[in-house]
């Protein structure tokens, strides 16, 4: 098998990774607001409480740890864009 050949299997089974964890974290907020759709705004529908919940739930599903005050659900404004903080922190 060539070198190329390698780091083009790396990469899929790391995107076909990232993608798990996405829609794992896609899952976790839609276990807090049944609805929620990735393109979707998040002010309007989404308050610190459920900000709180979301993490405490991912850390639960993921066996994590995610850093208290790390970020705000200000900092987010899109459900995609909370998606990929979350992704990135449990990852």
């Amino acid at each position: 098998m060539s070198k190329e050949t390698q780091n083009t299997e790396l990469s899929t089974d790391k995107a076909l990774h990232i993608a798990d964890v996405r829609q794992r974290c896609l899952n976790v907020i839609n276990t807090i607001a049944p609805t929620t759709e990735l393109n979707e705004q998040v002010k309007g529908w989404l308050d610190d409480l459920d900000f709180v919940e979301i993490v405490m739930e991912a850390e639960l599903q993921f066996d994590c740890k995610i850093e208290e005050g790390e970020t705000r659900i200000d900092d987010f404004d899109k459900v995609s864009d909370l998606v990929d903080w979350l992704a990135s922190n449990v990852a």
